[in-house]
């Protein structure tokens, strides 16, 4: 290989695994989400983050024989030449050239010079259950945006004592689950109420109607 520093190391690595119990954040509503999900819904302040699924090209100035396309697994990993697994899930595309470039600069190279694209995209899922037509899990592509509008409308639509305005999402970010409570008619009919956009994992519930 050109141009490579190497040192000659033994190491073991022990991976750790556990179950981390966070208690959930205060219940979010229509009102407290508006804001967020105007933002969410202006492209111009998302970037995209790597999820599993997604296939990525990975090229190394001047390291050609490194050069690369890998496919992050389950558990947002990928396996690069000489490198052990290496967690990408969630990162953005300059993240993963910073992770990717110190990864191999610890053991292998100089000041490397690391370039990802993304060549495919992976699915991403959203569970839709209680009352809708066909509760179940929905896959979506990872690079397009779900509302919940429309994943309400994969699952098939309400059933005739689904609720629309006691719509619940069910959201874990590192650990942390939040419980948010949307009314999904107001959504629908009223011009200023915001279209929220469902994430990844989201677990959308639709209660029923109060007689």
């Amino acid at each position: 290989m050109n141009h490579f520093s190497r040192k000659f190391r033994c190491a073991a690595w022990l991976l750790l695994g556990g179950i981390l119990t966070v208690p959930a954040a205060p219940i979010a509503t229509n009102s407290a989400v508006n804001h967020a999900a105007a933002t969410t819904n202006n492209p111009a302040a998302t970037e995209y983050h790597l999820h599993p699924g997604d296939t990525i090209q990975v090229h190394i100035y001047g390291e050609d024989d490194l050069t690369s396309k890998a496919k992050l697994n389950e558990n947002g990993e990928v396996i690069l030449p000489l490198l052990p697994a290496l967690d990408l899930n969630g990162a953005t595309l300059e993240q993963a050239n910073k992770r990717i470039g110190a990864a191999y600069k610890k053991d292998y190279l100089v000041n490397p010079v690391v370039t990802v694209a993304i060549v495919e995209y992976g699915n991403s899922k959203v569970s839709v259950l209680g009352q809708v037509g066909r509760p179940g899990v929905y896959q979506f592509p990872s690079n397009e945006r779900l509302n919940l509008l429309q994943a309400i409308a994969l699952a098939g639509g309400y059933t005739r004592i689904g609720e629309p305005s006691r719509v619940t999402i069910k959201r874990t970010v590192s650990g942390r689950t939040t419980l948010i409570r949307l009314d999904a008619s107001a959504m629908a009919e009223k011009e200023k109420t915001a279209i929220f956009d469902v994430k990844p994992d989201d677990v959308i519930n639709v209660g029923e109607t109060i007689f």
